[in-house]
């Protein structure tokens, strides 16, 4: 804690002068082991190199495929269908990033998919748009008392 007094704002105090008072009259209590006050460990060999310094936290930025294929110029169609392209559009893009934005370069690839493919399994038609994302061709159900006509599978 810092020995600093909150500033006194006549016109708007906001409570802050007496809650600072009382954690500072609260005896010191021992600190937590954590990563912040340990001896570095030896990292496992599967850790993010982030795990080396143990006063970072490990983050990361992700980018959804909206985004990653406008700045590459690749239509969202082409980059679901297909997985030559969707590889080249994750790697490059995170260049790109990692050169406008100074984000860490991507060092693998991904299948995308998003809930198409659960609503395509359950036998929903998707559309795919030329530059959007897959959208449901219709909604599943046509009137609304279809609802009443749900039940809950045996096997579940």
């Amino acid at each position: 804690m810092s020995s600093t007094k909150a500033p006194e704002f006549p016109h708007a105090n906001f409570g802050l002068t007496p809650v600072r008072a009382s954690l500072e009259s609260q005896p010191k209590r021992q600190p937590v082991p954590t990563t912040q006050n340990r001896e570095p460990t030896t990292p496992s060999p599967h850790q993010p190199s982030t795990m080396n310094h143990p006063r970072r936290i490990p983050w990361s930025v992700a980018t959804p495929e909206e985004v990653m294929t406008e700045y590459v110029g690749v239509k969202l169609r082409d980059y679901y269908f297909n997985p030559a392209v969707m590889m080249d559009v994750q790697l490059k893009s995170s260049e790109i990033m990692h050169e406008l934005y100074g984000l860490p370069v991507r060092k693998s690839v991904g299948a995308s998919f998003t809930s198409y493919i659960c609503a395509s399994a359950l036998g929903l038609e998707v559309h795919f748009p030329e530059d959007n994302c897959p959208q449901w061709a219709r909604h599943p159900m046509g009137r609304i008392d279809e609802v009443d006509g749900l039940a809950v599978p045996k096997d579940l």
